[in-house]
């Protein structure tokens, strides 16, 4: 403890390092960056070093997941929906009144007065 400014009955005064929430956002779109900053600070600004490996593990595990998470997304979600505007052109071919529908995966055009059905291979 520094004596310097010590008073009696007096709590000497405590510094605490919060960090700056800059070092989190500077980590997080550079999470190796983020990374030295922490390892270089982690023993003299404690605060500092928190939040810029706070921000670079946050930004690594952003990279690394999303395109998992987007990817699934296209995959169960767009490509059905690119499949059956593709479906759709081909039963607009038949007549008006077709629609593309999927039944236990397969593609058809369905005629909504007749109720006629038309398989069609999407396999290329």
């Amino acid at each position: 403890m520094d004596n310097q400014n010590y008073m009696p009955g007096i709590a000497p005064e405590e510094k605490t390092d919060k960090g700056n929430f800059g070092w989190a956002v500077l980590g997080f779109f550079f999470p190796l960056i983020g990374l030295i900053l922490f390892l270089v600070w982690k023993d003299t600004k404690h605060g500092d070093a928190k939040k810029a490996g706070v921000g670079a593990l946050v930004g690594f595990l952003v990279s690394v997941f999303m395109p998992i998470i987007l990817g699934a997304l296209f995959y169960f979600f767009g490509w059905n929906s690119i499949q059956n505007s593709v479906v759709q052109q081909t039963c607009d071919t038949y007549g008006a009144n077709y629609e593309a529908r999927e039944v236990k995966g397969v593609w058809e055009c369905y005629n909504t007065v007749t109720g006629e059905t038309i398989r069609i291979n999407t396999a290329e």
